[in-house]
């Protein structure tokens, strides 16, 4: 019995470290994060709209709830820090806007034809009300 025991405790061990954490990197799993508040929001629940036809809507819930969301509005196949039209992040229902945020950086490195978006951002995001909002580490990878 002990023998079994410890052949199956081998092998759960030997196929737990056959996954490589690479492996995360290689899937299409559309997924936008950012750090705000000091904590860090990881963003599974995405979805894509395409109502403008020079632009693709990027809109995610955290957690699947809309008390936190983040829409992500870019220029469609462009990259490069001006291709990002705007970023609304939402929590509590108060609106913080990168238009309207001061020191809000963002980078497109990825957009084309292939339906992959991929890109950064970070900075001061603004209320209408002019409450504001640190937005660090913020970055998305997305297929549609």
């Amino acid at each position: 019995m002990k023998k079994i025991l410890l052949f199956a405790a081998l092998a759960l061990v030997a196929f737990g470290s056959t996954n490589c954490s690479g492996d995360l990197e290689n899937t299409n799993v559309n997924r936008i994060t950012f750090v705000v508040d000091g904590f860090t929001k990881i963003i599974n629940y995405v979805t894509i709209t395409s109502t403008d036809p020079s632009v693709v809507s990027i809109y995610g819930q955290v957690n699947g709830s809309t008390v936190e969301t983040i829409r992500i509005n870019v220029y469609k196949e462009a990259t490069g820090t001006g291709a990002i039209q705007e970023i609304v992040f939402t929590q509590d229902n108060v609106e913080y806007y990168s238009s309207i945020g001061n020191n809000v950086s963002t980078n497109v490195t990825a957009n084309g034809a292939d339906h992959k978006i991929k890109g950064t951002f970070q900075g001061n995001f603004k209320s209408l009300s002019n409450s504001g909002k640190v937005i660090d580490n913020g970055s998305f990878k997305i297929t549609y």
